[in-house]
């Protein structure tokens, strides 16, 4: 688990996070399948975008349970 930052949020802050997020994603992928470039790399660097705006802004590493909520 990282510690270089240790930014603490509130339930509330988490769940506008993880909402955010998981808005952003769905339109990633959304525009990844209109223009036709849907790709495992594609989606797994949305997946890794998301996960690294998730630690910049809580401090800390998403769970796996987070990260099943988020994209399913």
């Amino acid at each position: 688990m990282s510690t270089k930052n240790t930014t603490s949020v509130s339930e509330e802050e988490l769940i506008k996070i993880k909402n955010k997020l998981e808005m952003e994603g769905m339109e990633k992928t959304k525009n990844m399948l209109i223009s036709g470039n849907i790709t495992e790399k594609n989606i797994k660097d949305v997946l890794a975008e998301g996960a690294k705006q998730f630690e910049q802004q809580t401090g800390r590493q998403m769970t796996y349970g987070e990260m099943r909520e988020m994209y399913g």
